[in-house]
């Protein structure tokens, strides 16, 4: 284990903050860089125990005895440490984090094979999309993609929302106009979850394989994905309930699916 009063002390002005300003704070150099900014004690330890490839940790200086410390025992590659107030101005969380790591982007493909892939179109809150992440991984879906309009997976509260489902799961980002008739030529049924349309999620069968679309908190499936969908589903609600969070909507039916 590295001795924490050894590690490299940054500046203000070093280069590794001013990559992991840019990286928390702008989509297009997460992209540019293939790295993202994974912040706190579970989400490094996750990166690292499912061997996402990591440039380096960065500690706050008021870490030492902290649990994150266990990540310096796990971590051969570069530790730095820095002021906590000077790394609180860097990060995007409201408190300090006590770790963080500068990360690379998984990169996947679609499955060749596989039973049940979540898509979401134009999911726009952070939230919600790393909800979606946890969500899928949690009721066995192979993969989760997210379609055109939708937020950033990689940005840093997309990431801590995932509770380390981003270094699990499978997650792509495709256009689902192009992706979804590629995949019912293989031999996909294109699902679409609707408040008004489609037989009870409760009684209805879902074939394999099967790609389960979500849409649009507020806007729900767009038009260019609704002539790509097969069939419908939907969730029985009360008269005076329009809809449910995208996220909560999934996880109902996943989950029913799940244990028929």
């Amino acid at each position: 284990m590295a001795d924490f009063d050894a590690l490299e002390r940054l500046g203000a002005g070093s280069r590794r903050l001013k990559t992991i300003r840019a990286l928390s704070g702008d989509a297009r150099a997460r992209t540019d860089h293939g790295r993202l900014i994974v912040e706190g004690t579970t989400s490094v330890l996750e990166a690292i125990t499912h061997q996402v490839p990591v440039d380096a940790l960065v500690f706050s200086d008021t870490t030492q005895g902290h649990d994150a410390w266990v990540a310096l025992s796990m971590f051969d590659g570069p530790c730095e440490v820095v002021d906590a107030e000077i790394l609180g101005r860097a990060a995007s969380t409201a408190s300090t984090p006590p770790v963080l790591a500068i990360a690379g982007i998984p990169d996947h493909a679609m499955p060749t094979s596989y039973r049940l892939v979540v898509a979401a179109d134009a999911i726009a809150d952070p939230g919600n999309a790393g909800t979606l992440m946890r969500i899928a991984e949690a009721a066995g879906a192979d993969a989760l993609v997210l379609g055109d309009g939708s937020v950033d997976p990689w940005s840093p509260k997309v990431v801590r929302s995932s509770a380390g489902a981003w270094a699990r799961l499978p997650i792509m980002r495709v256009a689902l106009s192009e992706l979804l008739p590629q995949q019912r030529a293989l031999g996909a049924t294109v699902i679409g979850l609707d408040a008004g349309s489609g037989p009870d999620y409760r009684v209805f069968e879902p074939p394999t394989p099967a790609i389960v679309v979500v849409g649009n908190e507020s806007r729900g499936i767009s038009e260019s994905v609704r002539s790509t969908i097969d069939l419908y589903t939907s969730i029985p609600m009360a008269p005076t309930v329009e809809s449910l969070n995208a996220s909560v909507a999934v996880a109902v039916v996943l989950f029913a699916w799940k244990r028929d």
